[in-house]
């Protein structure tokens, strides 16, 4: 009974992006734009990009220690040719965000991305890109998740400090 409850009442976190976060996401995908590139890859990074700086405010709120600046989704040229959505987490792993928006019920992770990741955090973007929910994560990595069957930020908490206490913890 109680697990059904607490299964309906999962815990998310709710993060402004103010200026900050979009001129973050403006330079990245300013750096990828060519006058004759599809303009859906630069949104699809500007999105990316306040994904994974909602799970960086996230994980330093917590006492986490990140390095943005090692992450793939910093690099101008993986940018021209991926679409990276990783922030890497001192000593423990590098985590996927991935965005998704509020009509979402699945949301899909690149195959590119299936190898080298600890986990798959998913952050729903508000339609007016003023605020990030962070709904939870999968450890497994799969075409589409939905959304209902994430573990959530709680289980996310506990998960990256038994990684970062050297627990042995089964990545599926």
């Amino acid at each position: 009974m109680f697990e059904a409850f607490d299964k309906a009442q999962k815990v998310s976190f709710t993060i402004p992006l103010g200026t900050k976060a979009h001129e973050t996401a403006s330079i990245s995908s300013q750096s990828i734009y060519c006058p004759d590139q599809n303009t859906d890859k630069a949104q699809l990074v500007y999105l990316n990009s306040l994904a994974v700086y909602a799970v960086n405010y996230y994980l330093e709120i917590l006492g986490f220690e990140t390095e943005p600046e090692r992450s793939s989704s910093q690099d101008k040229l993986t940018l021209k040719f991926f679409s990276p959505a990783d922030l890497s987490v001192k000593n423990i792993g590098v985590l996927e965000c991935i965005p998704v928006t509020n009509e979402t019920e699945y949301c899909e992770i690149p195959s590119e991305v299936w190898s080298n990741r600890i986990g798959y955090v998913i952050v729903k973007l508000s339609p007016s890109l003023g605020e990030a929910v962070i709904l939870g994560f999968t450890k497994t990595p799969s075409a589409q998740v939905a959304l209902n069957e994430l573990l959530s930020v709680d289980d996310l908490i506990d998960y990256l400090t038994d990684l970062s206490e050297g627990a042995t913890v089964g990545i599926n």
